[in-house]
C-alpha cells in the first residue's frame, strides 16, 4: 500500500527541503511503483507526477527542489493491483487547480461507482473514484468534512482508507481509515503536517524519517486539520 505526507508552514519554504523526508518515506515503506508532489504556489495547486521511483529520479526532483510554497502533499505508491502502474494512475490528483487529493488504501465498492463518473475517469483505480465523488460533492457546496466521510462510507465496504485533501485556500481535510497503516498529525519546530506510519506499528516514522517531530496524534474520522 502507499505511504503519504503532507507538510505545511506558517512561513514557505522550498520543497528541497522536505523531499528528504520524502525519500525516506518511500525507502522506509512499500512504495516504489510511482510518486508525485502538489503544493500550493501563488493561491494554485500545481502538481508533478511520476510512474517511477523518487529515489531512482534525482534530476526530476532537483528540477521541483526550488519551488516554494506553504503546503505540499507527497504520495508514493504501491497500488492494490499492480497491472495499474502508469502515470494517469499516479497521486495526488489534482482538481482544475484547486483540490489536491491522496488515498491511502481501498475502496472495496468502488466499482458500483464507476458508471456514475465515466465521463471524468482518466485510469483504472479505486482511488480515482473517490477523488471525483469528494470534488463532485464540494463543487455543490457540501462541507468538505462532510463530503469526504460521505464519500468513504459510500466507497469503503470491507476496505481501508487514509485520505487527505488539500485545498488551494490551504484548508487541509483528513481522515484515517487503515487498520494496517496508521495517519498521524504531527508538529515539530518549524512544520506540522501528516503522515503515515510505514505499515509499522513500532514508531520508525518519527524515530527515522521525522526525528524532529515533537506532538503527534492519531487521525480518524474525517476532519479539518
Amino acid at each position: 500500500m502507499c505511504e503519504m505526507l503532507l507538510v505545511r508552514s506558517e512561513r514557505p519554504f522550498q520543497l528541497r527541503e522536505v523531499f528528504s523526508a520524502a525519500e525516506a518515506l518511500e525507502r522506509y515503506g512499500i512504495a516504489g511503483f510511482g510518486w508525485g508532489v502538489a503544493w500550493l504556489e501563488n493561491g494554485i495547486i500545481r502538481c508533478f507526477k511520476s510512474p517511477g521511483r523518487l529515489t531512482y529520479e534525482p534530476t526530476l526532483t532537483w528540477r521541483l527542489a526550488e519551488h516554494e510554497t506553504n503546503a505540499c502533499l507527497f504520495h508514493l505508491r504501491r497500488p492494490s493491483l499492480l497491472c495499474t502502474i502508469s502515470e494517469v494512475n499516479t497521486q495526488p490528483y489534482v482538481d482544475g487547480g484547486s483540490i489536491a487529493f491522496g488515498h491511502n488504501g481501498f475502496f472495496e465498492r468502488h466499482a458500483e461507482f464507476r458508471p456514475r463518473f465515466q465521463s471524468e475517469v482518466f485510469g483504472e483505480s479505486d482511488s480515482e473514484i473517490g477523488f471525483h465523488m469528494y470534488c463532485r460533492q464540494v463543487r455543490n457546496g457540501v462541507e468538505p468534512a462532510t463530503a469526504m466521510q460521505d464519500m468513504i462510507n459510500a466507497l469503503i465496504g470491507e476496505g481501508d482508507a487514509n485520505v487527505i485533501a488539500l485545498h488551494s485556500d490551504g484548508t487541509v481535510i483528513a481522515s484515517g481509515n487503515n487498520r494496517m497503516n496508521r495517519l498521524f498529525w504531527f508538529r515539530g519546530e518549524r512544520f506540522e503536517g501528516l503522515v503515515t506510519e510505514l505499515h509499522s506499528k513500532d514508531n520508525t516514522i518519527f524515530e527515522r524519517v521525522l526525528p524532529w517531530v515533537h506532538e503527534v496524534r492519531q487521525v480518524t474520522e474525517a476532519k479539518s486539520i
